[in-house]
Parts: C-alpha cells; sequence; structure tokens
C-alpha cells in the first residue's frame, strides 16, 4: 500500500524544471482585472504567458464585485462562445447559453453540479497566427456532450493570466448563464478539469468524468502553449493577424468537417 502511495505521489509531480521558466509573447491587451485596478498596459507588458512555478490559490465563492464583473462579461459575451481569465489567481470561464429548452437546460445545469465538465485545449496554426482553441465540454450526454469553443488569441492578457494559472491548478470556476444579453442570468455555477485526449480519435461515450487531471495534462498543455509562442515569435510583427487567422480556421473546419 505505501508503495501505491508513492507511485500516486509522483505521478501527481510534475517535473517544472524540465520546461522553460516563462515563454515570452506579445501582451497586446489588458486583462478585465488589471483594468479593474487600471494597471498600465506598459505593466502588464512585462509579464510572460506562463510562470510554471507560479503558485496558484484554491477556489473559493467570488466577492461581490468579481460577481458583477462576471455578470457583466456574460451580457457582453456572444452566446455559446466562453470568456476565460483568471480572478485572484484562480481560472475563470463565463458562458451564456442560447439554449432555451427547460429540459435541456436542466440537463446542462445537473452536468455543471456533478463536475461533469471538460477544458480541452488544442493549437492550430495560419500563416498569421496559432489559434488556441479552448472547448467546454459539459457531458448532459455521454455519447453527444454539449460543446462550446472559444478561438483565443495567446496576446490578450485574459488568455495569458487564464492559461499561467491553469498550468498549476488544472482546473477553474465555471460560470454557466442563460437568457438574452440584457437579462442574462446565472443559472449554475461549477468548476471544469484541464483535460487533454491522449489520442487523436476518442470517443466521448470513453471519457470518464468527473475527470482528475494528472500530471500528463499539465505537461501537454505547457507543450501546446509552448508551440504557439514559438510559432507567433517567428512571425513579422507587421504579419501578425489574429482575426485573419481565425476565419481561415473557422472555413477549414466548416469544410472538413473535423472539428473536435
Amino acid at each position: 500500500m505505501f508503495g501505491f502511495f508513492r507511485r500516486m505521489l509522483r505521478d501527481e509531480y510534475v517535473d517544472w524544471d524540465a520546461f522553460p521558466r516563462a515563454f515570452k509573447v506579445p501582451r497586446k491587451t489588458m486583462s478585465l482585472p488589471e483594468n479593474r485596478f487600471l494597471t498600465t498596459l506598459a505593466q502588464a507588458t512585462r509579464k510572460p504567458l506562463l510562470e510554471v512555478r507560479q503558485t496558484a490559490r484554491p477556489m473559493r465563492v467570488p466577492s461581490r464585485v468579481e460577481r458583477s464583473v462576471i455578470e457583466g462579461i456574460a451580457r457582453e459575451q456572444p452566446a455559446d462562445v466562453p470568456f476565460v481569465s483568471a480572478f485572484n489567481g484562480y481560472p475563470q470561464a463565463v458562458l451564456r447559453l442560447s439554449e432555451t429548452r427547460p429540459i435541456v437546460l436542466e440537463l446542462l445545469r445537473r452536468a455543471v453540479q456533478q463536475d461533469k465538465v471538460l477544458l480541452h485545449p488544442d493549437v492550430f496554426t495560419y500563416p498569421t497566427f496559432p489559434i488556441l482553441t479552448l472547448r467546454l465540454i459539459i457531458f448532459d450526454s455521454r455519447i453527444e456532450p454539449f460543446i462550446a469553443e472559444a478561438l483565443a488569441d495567446i496576446s490578450n492578457g485574459d488568455v495569458q493570466d487564464f492559461c499561467s494559472v491553469l498550468v498549476n491548478t488544472r482546473q477553474g470556476a465555471l460560470h454557466l448563464y442563460e437568457g438574452d444579453n440584457a437579462d442574462a442570468r446565472q443559472t449554475v455555477s461549477g468548476k471544469f478539469t484541464l483535460w487533454i485526449p491522449r489520442t487523436s480519435a476518442y470517443l466521448f461515450e470513453d471519457v470518464r468524468v468527473p475527470y482528475h487531471p494528472t500530471k500528463k495534462d499539465a505537461e501537454l498543455f505547457i507543450r501546446l502553449l509552448s508551440a504557439a509562442a514559438k510559432y507567433l515569435n517567428g512571425i513579422a510583427p507587421e504579419m501578425q493577424d489574429f482575426l485573419s487567422a481565425g476565419l481561415l480556421h473557422q472555413r477549414t473546419v466548416s469544410i472538413t468537417g473535423e472539428r473536435w
């Protein structure tokens, strides 16, 4: 039994010394918390994309001020597109649903309450920018779960802060909303866990949820971020265009049908 315990600890330990301390990429926008406390962009640009030794804080109930910020995000963000950031050292995802059918909303709420939510990141490279896709998978169904995807810009302050702490926590808070922009109301809060499939071909019914992320998920996520940062730094600044890359990604997905 003692031997099993030691193997379990070893599996959870990430050898940070095997990875670069930080990946430097441009930081073109401030995050919401930085805007809230009037951090200057000059200060923000000195932050790296990823500090792998950073210690993240445990999950806690959002403060009144943070709840008002989250509610504002839900009202402004397009439906079914997650918004990600980090508040007080913990990853946060906000998602407003376009779904209106009560029975479907109840299944989604139940899945969140049961911790059956995964975050699946991936990186796609295009001539003008790398695209970091962040897919929230809510297992309201074992075979066809609900999936909401964000195309993330790794030079965005919120995305950088989110990634920096997610490497350490391997999980984050999910705030689920329903309704139109003007009357968005929170339906449930829960958590998501980082999940990176080990093979390119997989079936959702084979995924065990709730999922407990391991050091391998953190290491694979670091490798994805490292590849995206290296690719972006290889593109001349005047040629960098995230919007064009995002449109090309959407066209590619619509043609090939290969999304998940």
